[in-house]
């Protein structure tokens, strides 16, 4: 069974439970959407980094994160480049707490998935400075 880092237990109902669920439902994808290209490339990473990030994989996030940049090198979407940007800064902070640089890196992809009404994603990085201060 797979523990949610302690920044992420209970977080978003997030218990070993609802990770070890959400780690199957998404392999269950994967294998569906297996070769397509735009899933693949694009849509996958940002929920396996979610995914990784919310189990404490950080080094797996940011691997995932700098292959979504690679692969949207040609043609960078707002949608990569923020997921990209908002996976670094969540483990970041998880992985070693924050300076300002951090909170307002974080505070710029809140606005950022706001806008964009990635509303999942804004909470999380809405309540990662609060985790942090929290754990100070």
């Amino acid at each position: 069974m797979v523990r949610p880092c302690t920044s992420h237990q209970g977080r978003h109902g997030l218990t070993g439970d609802a990770v070890n669920t959400a780690a199957r439902l998404l392999q269950q994808a994967e294998r569906l959407l297996d070769g397509a290209e735009a899933h693949d490339r694009l849509v996958g990473p940002p929920e396996a980094m979610r995914l990784r990030l919310a189990q404490g994989r950080h080094g797996e996030a940011l691997r995932l994160a700098d292959r979504l940049e690679d692969d949207a090198r040609a043609e960078p979407t707002l949608r990569s480049r923020h997921h990209v940007a908002a996976a670094r800064a969540l483990a970041r902070t998880a992985q070693a707490g924050t300076d300002d640089a951090t909170i307002g890196a974080l505070r710029r992809r809140h606005d950022q998935a706001l806008a964009a009404r990635w509303l999942h994603g804004a909470a999380e990085l809405q309540q990662a400075p609060a985790s942090v201060t929290a754990r100070r």
